[in-house]
């Protein structure tokens, strides 16, 4: 099954902590149908989340830097 995040990616800097919040909507390329349970994961971390009955997920308290994000 063929899937891409739509362009709602969205870094919104916490300023206080400097860490930030990923946010995405993930959906069926063919069928435009949000994918439920696909699952995002900051590499190299125990940070992720499942997307909801939506496609929509949101990793809070990303930290500062360059971070690769693993999509399944």
């Amino acid at each position: 099954m063929k899937y891409f995040c739509a362009a709602i990616f969205t870094i919104c800097n916490l300023t206080l902590f400097s860490q930030h919040t990923f946010k995405a909507r993930v959906i069926d390329e063919e069928t435009k149908e949000p994918l439920i349970g696909a699952s995002a994961l900051v590499k190299g971390t125990t940070l992720g989340a499942t997307t909801d009955t939506n496609g929509y997920l949101e990793i809070k308290n990303i930290p500062d830097g360059k971070q690769d994000i693993e999509f399944r």
